[in-house]
């Protein structure tokens, strides 16, 4: 999901190379929140025109995929700039940290 959130962010949605057969995502594993959040970026990307977009689960998953894909491209590029895994962690989390105040003007509490 951080690499989804970071290919949205950064608008960069690659198409994952071909495959024989099912896709790159464990849907087992996602919670309803976070499918509500890739068919909401796919209507998104009908500019909220296309409401069918919220029912075709094979296309949400494509184009979370493909976003997923960037996320991992641009990781792949910060790592590959010689940063520590620990200061890359706490990069994203900061980022991670801002994208969420600024979309919910919440401030995250430090416990």
């Amino acid at each position: 999901m951080l690499a989804f959130a970071i290919g949205v962010h950064n608008d960069m949605a690659i198409k994952p190379p071909a495959r024989v057969g099912g896709g790159f995502i464990r849907t087992s594993y996602l919670s309803d929140k976070q499918n509500v959040l890739m068919r909401a970026v796919h209507y998104a990307q009908s500019d909220y025109a296309e409401s069918d977009s919220l029912r075709d689960t094979h296309a949400t998953y494509e184009l979370a995929e493909a976003y997923a894909n960037g996320g991992f491209q641009i990781i792949e590029g910060d790592l590959a700039q010689n940063m520590g895994s620990e200061e890359l962690a706490n990069q994203y989390i900061r980022e991670m940290d801002e994208l969420y105040e600024q979309y919910t003007g919440k401030q995250i509490s430090a416990s």
